[in-house]
């Protein structure tokens, strides 16, 4: 697949949704996020970021019955 968007790196992914890089790395090991492998670093599509942003909102339809908000 050719990608039109900047690429992100893993810490700049970390540093958006506020995690530790290594929850990118994992995400992107269980195939939640899609990344491209250049060498021995990870790069992630623009699209592919806001793909996951919006396949991870939390809607009344898709809320877990007994999960609590913390806050």
């Amino acid at each position: 697949m050719f990608y039109t968007t900047s690429m992100l790196t893993v810490d700049q992914v970390a540093e958006k949704l506020n995690v530790h890089r290594n929850t990118v790395i994992n995400l992107i090991k269980q195939g939640k996020i899609r990344a491209i492998r250049i060498g021995d670093q990870y790069r992630i599509p623009e699209e592919t970021y806001s793909q996951f942003i919006t396949a991870s909102e939390v809607r009344p339809d898709n809320v877990v019955a007994g999960s609590k908000v913390l806050g």
